[in-house]
C-alpha cells in the first residue's frame, strides 16, 4: 500500500510539473517554461516536453531561433517514438531544398506511415507531396485521397485544399457545392483565403441559380464576414448590399 501511495504521489507531481511548463508558456514566461520542461523531461522520461523544447527553439518562439538545437530535441523526442517529433523531422527533410532526392523519398515514406495511422498533419503533407511530386511521383487522385482524410478529421489546411480541388476539378470530379462545404470550416476559423474563396463561389452560384436577381442569406453572411476580415469584395458587395438591408431578420443576425 505504501508503494502504491508513493507511486501515486510521484505521478501527480510529474503531471503538475507538466502542467506548470504549459501554464508558464501560456503566460509568455518562455525561459521559465523551458526550465520546467527540461526538469519534467528528466524526471518523467517522457517525450512531450522534449518536443515542446524543440518547437520553442526551432521556431524561435520567445527565444533566439536555433534550428539546430530544435532539431536536436526533436531527435530526442523521436527516439521515444513521439509522433509529433517524427513528423517534424521528416517534414523538415522533405521540404528542404538542400535534401537529396533519396532523403526526400525516405522522408516521404516515413510520413506516409504516420498518415496511414491517421495522423492528420502527416495526411496533409502526404497529400501535398502527391500534388507537387515532392518525394513521390505526382498523383492528383492520391493527393485528394489523403487531403480528404485529413479534412474529415477537421484539419483547416486540408479542408481548404480539398475545397479548392472540388472547385477546380483537380483529382476529383468538379463539385462547387462540396467545395463550399469544405471551405466553411477554415472560413469559420477566420482563414482569409477561405473566406474570399467561399464568398466568390457562393456569389457565382447564386448568380447562376437566381439569374443575378437575388442572393441567398448565407451568401450575404459569408461575404460580410469576408469584408470584416479585410477581403476586397467591395465590387461584389454592391450587388448584395440592397438585399442585406431589405432582410431585417438577417441584418439582426449579422450584427
Amino acid at each position: 500500500m505504501k508503494y502504491l501511495i508513493t507511486l501515486l504521489f510521484l505521478t501527480i507531481s510529474l503531471f503538475a510539473n507538466k502542467m506548470e511548463y504549459i501554464k508558464l508558456y501560456e503566460q509568455n514566461k518562455i525561459k521559465d517554461a523551458l526550465i520546467e520542461a527540461n526538469k519534467y523531461a528528466k524526471d518523467s522520461n517522457r517525450s512531450e516536453p522534449l518536443y515542446f523544447i524543440g518547437k520553442i527553439y526551432y521556431y524561435g518562439d520567445g527565444v533566439k531561433k536555433d534550428e539546430k538545437k530544435g532539431i536536436l530535441f526533436f531527435k530526442k523526442a523521436a527516439e521515444k517514438h513521439n509522433k509529433d517529433a517524427i513528423f517534424q523531422l521528416n517534414a523538415i527533410k522533405l521540404t528542404d531544398s538542400k535534401s537529396s532526392k533519396k532523403i526526400q523519398e525516405l522522408s516521404f515514406k516515413k510520413l506516409l506511415m504516420l498518415a496511414r495511422q491517421g495522423y492528420a498533419p502527416a495526411e496533409v503533407i502526404v497529400g501535398m507531396s502527391y500534388f507537387y511530386g515532392k518525394g513521390v511521383k505526382k498523383d492528383y487522385k492520391q493527393s485528394f485521397f489523403w487531403l480528404r482524410r485529413a479534412a474529415i478529421q477537421g484539419n483547416d489546411d486540408a479542408n481548404y485544399l480539398v475545397g479548392w480541388m472540388y472547385a477546380t476539378g483537380t483529382g476529383v470530379k468538379e463539385d462547387k457545392d462540396l467545395a463550399i462545404e469544405h471551405l466553411k470550416l477554415p472560413a469559420q476559423h477566420g482563414d482569409v483565403k477561405a473566406l474570399e474563396f467561399i464568398s466568390r463561389l457562393m456569389i457565382e452560384r447564386d448568380k447562376q441559380r437566381f439569374h443575378g436577381n437575388k442572393f441567398s442569406a448565407e451568401t450575404v453572411m459569408w461575404t460580410k464576414m469576408a469584408l470584416r476580415n479585410g477581403v476586397d469584395l467591395w465590387k461584389e458587395w454592391n450587388d448584395l448590399e440592397l438585399q442585406l438591408y431589405e432582410d431585417e431578420e438577417l441584418e439582426k443576425k449579422l450584427k
